[in-house]
């Protein structure tokens, strides 16, 4: 009976052992993600992501904020991606560089 109590005991404590890697993986992955600055395509959507926030740096220099704001929101609650800095790096995020409008054109700022 001791031997079973063991052994229940060492798989237990094995399984720890293992989800605690398979947590620290995963952070460390997020935190790498978050210093890029942006989520990159649709493979890495993240619950986490703050599209106002993001939208409003983004549109923070457009000459048209409101107009950015909204179709912003639009590809970035698609996306789960916001390309970083205010203008540009849209490749960071290709999902959010594939939508187009309805002229051919990109949708999102």
């Amino acid at each position: 009976m001791a031997k079973y109590q063991m052994l229940l005991l060492a798989i237990f404590i094995a399984t720890l052992v293992c989800l605690e890697i398979a947590a620290a993986g995963a952070t460390e992955q997020l935190e790498q993600t978050e210093k890029q600055g942006a989520l990159v395509g649709s493979k890495n959507r993240s619950p986490y992501l703050n599209c106002a926030a993001a939208c409003d740096y983004r549109c923070s220099k457009a000459g048209l904020h409101k107009r950015c704001l909204k179709y912003c929101n639009i590809c970035c609650g698609k996306c789960q991606c916001v390309p970083p800095g205010t203008a540009g790096n849209r490749e960071v995020c290709a999902c959010y560089n594939e939508m187009k409008n309805s002229r051919g054109g990109h949708k999102c700022p």
